[in-house]
C-alpha cells in the first residue's frame, strides 16, 4: 500500500516513468461530487473520498486506508471499518499540527 501511495502522491510517476496519467490521478480527488452529509463521506471524486479537513483519502472496505495531505501519504492497515474514521482524523490532526510546528 505504501507504493501504491507514493505512486499517487507522485501524480503516477514511480522511477522517473509515468506509468498512470497525471489526469487520471488528480481526478482521483479533484472536483468531487456531493455524495451525503455524514463528515468524512460528503466529498466523493472518482476514487477518493474527501477529508478530513484538506487531506482526501482511499478508503478500503476493512478500514484500510491511504491518506494524502500536502506531500505526506500515511498508510494503514486495519481490520476496522468504523474506526477508520476517528484514525484518520487524528493522524490528519498529526500532520497539520507537525505543518504548523515546522
Amino acid at each position: 500500500m505504501a507504493r501504491l501511495g507514493l505512486l499517487i502522491r507522485d501524480r503516477g510517476m514511480w522511477e522517473g516513468r509515468q506509468l498512470v496519467s497525471a489526469r487520471g490521478i488528480d481526478a482521483m480527488h479533484e472536483n468531487p461530487v456531493v455524495a451525503g452529509e455524514t463528515p468524512g463521506y460528503d466529498r466523493y471524486a472518482l476514487a477518493g473520498w474527501g477529508g478530513p479537513g484538506r487531506a482526501w483519502r482511499l478508503h478500503g472496505a476493512h478500514g484500510q486506508l491511504l491518506i494524502f495531505l500536502d506531500d505526506a501519504v500515511v498508510t494503514l492497515t486495519a481490520h476496522d471499518h468504523f474506526g477508520a474514521d476517528a484514525m484518520a482524523a487524528s493522524v490528519v490532526g498529526i500532520l497539520e499540527d507537525a505543518r504548523r510546528e515546522a
